[in-house]
């Protein structure tokens, strides 16, 4: 008896529109127990989509894309007047705010080469034994400095989030002016789902994948009717993840630079756990999942060839894959 090809086992769900063939010269048609089968690809598109650089922009809160600023109209100075005393108590408690920011950062910065200071002027006297348990226990120093850091710094960035919302509430520039319709909505992700779509087809090519199927929506759609709240620290988390770089002062530091990533980092994981609800208004757009098992995952590919497009700095890059490794 001639064995047959092995099947992969699927659920019997609606193809996703990422399915896509490559072409295949013509050639004489091999004999049935010769002919190899096809190689699957798979992608979870939920993280492609959310993790896309346009998202930046996109408030999950609102619904809506916030536009560039030459689309912002020009406020009325009556209307600016009006609000003159509020506006200026707000823009005071903004400045004070970062300037907590920067002094915690310092302190940070002078803790951190203080710690590596001691541990290097120590660890020379020392046996390997106890060379050892000496640089273990600085490593939990550094570690335990590097978290506080974190925790504070991001309980700031919440107050300086929403100390800017309400500034931004004060000049005047609510939803109508300072975000996309809702058709304008639509339009701008169908335009992202399309390059995550066109990014596939050329990672599947350059890997001679014959079809790309998407292993992630279906596991976690939204069930019908039910509308999640995003748990998010900021309007524009993953904005913050793409726009803030370490300051130049920090670049010679390596403990505080390695804080400044582990706070990236897990904005961009909280973005990563939020993707279902964040995306939940354009579940129409990308439809149902068609999932197999097994399978080349190419996500980690297309995404790094997207951010590679955007010009998205390497060490930002690494953030991203590593939240979404870290959230799995």
């Amino acid at each position: 008896m001639i064995p047959h090809p092995p099947r992969l086992l699927a659920y019997p769900l609606v193809p996703i529109l990422l399915l896509l063939t490559v072409a295949v010269p013509t050639a004489a048609a091999p004999a049935p127990a010769k002919s190899a089968p096809p190689v699957i690809g798979t992608v979870d598109l939920l993280t492609l989509l959310a993790f896309h650089p346009a998202m930046a922009t996109y408030d999950p809160f609102n619904r809506a894309f916030l536009k560039t600023s030459t689309a912002l109209p020009t406020e009325p100075p009556r209307r600016l007047e009006g609000n003159k005393a509020r506006l200026k108590d707000l823009q005071e408690k903004m400045q004070a705010l970062e300037t907590r920011m920067g002094e915690l950062r310092a302190r940070f910065d002078a803790e951190s080469r203080e710690a590596q200071a001691a541990f290097d002027a120590k660890l020379p006297g020392l046996a390997t034994g106890p060379a050892h348990l000496e640089t273990h226990r600085h490593n939990i120093r550094m570690n335990a400095l590097s978290a506080r850091f974190t925790s504070q710094m991001r309980a700031l960035q919440i107050q300086s989030s929403q100390l800017q919302e309400a500034i931004n509430k004060e000049m005047g520039a609510g939803l109508p002016s300072r975000y996309t319709s809702p058709e304008e909505t639509q339009q701008r992700f169908a335009a992202v789902f399309a390059e995550v779509q066109r990014f596939t087809q050329q990672v599947a090519a350059a890997r001679g994948v014959a079809a790309v199927l998407d292993s992630g929506v279906i596991r976690l759609a939204l069930p019908p009717g039910l509308d999640r709240t995003p748990d998010l620290s900021s309007t524009f988390e993953y904005g913050e993840v793409l726009a803030q770089k370490p300051p130049a002062s920090l670049e010679d530091d390596p403990p505080a630079v390695a804080g400044f990533f582990d706070l990236q980092k897990s904005r961009a994981e909280g973005w990563f756990r939020n993707r279902v609800a964040i995306l939940q208004p354009f579940q129409t757009t990308f439809g149902q999942a068609f999932v197999v098992t097994g399978g080349i995952d190419l996500t980690d590919e297309v995404m790094k060839a997207i951010l590679d497009q955007y010009k998205i700095d390497t060490r930002i890059q690494g953030v991203i894959l590593d939240a979404i490794h870290a959230a799995n």
